[in-house]
């Protein structure tokens, strides 16, 4: 038996100096591919944190649990302000439903006055207008205003059934002549209207009153 055999398996001469090369070679393989490497790693993560950026500035950014939780916090306090003990409900009144009277005309003592209306309006229009002076961007806002106030007093006269419809006219005196006319459909009988006139020398107001007896 040669010593080249051992057990049966043929003995592999193995050559050092090959053995040697080759580590040099892959040592060399290494240290040229080293920088490649890890600058490939390097780009990497840049473009991860890149990514991620992008990510929290997009939509894909992640929602805050603190956000949610403080909108169902308010949410639940608004419900609790809307809601009230049953110690602080009102009972409801209850509804008075009246039978109707079938009255087409005011009763004898209640019908509309116009001179009572005529008073009244004067009164007003001296009280408000006396130290006026015309304005041509004022005046429209004066005539609501005295229109709402002439409404209010005629609910004060106590004519019941009676609906008043009031309209206020206000110009600058200026030596003009001016013509006013109305026109309505309604029962002569039981509806009726007044007008006044008032003026101060540098304004000029007309006031109608229509009162309407509702059947």
């Amino acid at each position: 038996m040669s010593a080249a055999e051992v057990s049966g398996h043929p003995q592999v001469k193995i050559d050092k100096d090959a053995i040697k090369e080759h580590d040099t070679k892959e040592g060399d393989l290494a240290t040229t591919e080293g920088p490649i490497v890890s600058q490939w790693k390097r780009r990497q993560s840049i473009m991860s944190k890149n990514s991620s950026i992008a990510d929290t500035n997009g939509l894909g950014r992640r929602r805050s649990t603190f956000k949610g939780l403080a909108t169902s916090i308010l949410g639940t306090l608004n419900m609790r302000r809307m809601t009230k003990t049953s110690s602080q409900l009102q009972p409801l009144k209850p509804v008075i439903r009246m039978e109707n009277t079938y009255k087409m005309v005011p009763d004898d003592d209640k019908e509309i006055k116009t001179s009572k209306i005529k008073q009244t309006v004067k009164q007003i229009l001296e009280t408000h207008l006396a130290d006026e002076t015309y304005c041509p961007y004022r005046s429209g806002k004066m005539a609501c205003d005295l229109s709402g106030i002439i409404k209010n007093q005629m609910k004060e006269l106590n004519f019941p059934r009676y609906k008043f419809i009031c309209h206020v006219i206000i110009g600058q005196c200026g030596g003009q002549g001016m013509q006013i006319s109305s026109r309505c459909v309604w029962a002569p009988s039981t509806d009726n209207y007044e007008y006044i006139t008032y003026s101060n020398g540098s304004l000029f107001a007309v006031a109608t009153v229509y009162g309407i007896y509702y059947e």
